[in-house]
């Protein structure tokens, strides 16, 4: 006795894409990367500027709570970042002192803008100057 579902009762109801079809779906899923991957990456490299003027406000800030708790008016010529993630009352994480591109941010004893220091991130190409993401990002 076959029952209608009985596989051996006739052809199979599977079909396969075929070539063209397949074809046809690359070349869509490739126009759509190709739009979409650029505007994408652009966003990734505004986030590591938004991230980096955080982190130079966040630096000079904790650079002044610094000078408050040790009594002196501004940081001295030789001055090191470093001292704020030492010691039991460490105010940041070693991490905190490296920008997003992977360099370090750097303390500019006087300041370029302020008369006391600058805090400043050198940009995506870790080099004073540049242009566009480059560009030298300092404290507010």
């Amino acid at each position: 006795m076959t029952t209608a579902r009985d596989s051996r009762c006739g052809p199979s109801l599977a079909r396969a894409f075929t070539l063209l079809e397949i074809i046809v779906v690359v070349t869509i899923i490739a126009l759509l990367a190709t739009l979409i991957v650029p505007r994408l990456l652009s966003r990734v490299d505004q986030a590591k500027v938004a991230v980096a003027k955080t982190g130079v406000n966040t630096i000079a800030h904790q650079v002044d709570l610094y000078c408050l708790d040790h009594d002196l008016s501004a940081p001295g010529e030789g001055f090191e970042l470093t001292v704020l993630t030492e010691g039991e009352h460490a105010s940041l994480k070693p991490a905190a002192l490296t920008d997003p591109w992977k360099n370090d941010y750097v303390l500019f004893v006087p300041g370029q803008t302020d008369p006391a220091f600058n805090v400043a991130s050198y940009g995506s190409d870790g080099q004073p100057g540049g242009e566009g993401y480059a560009t030298d990002i300092l404290n507010q």
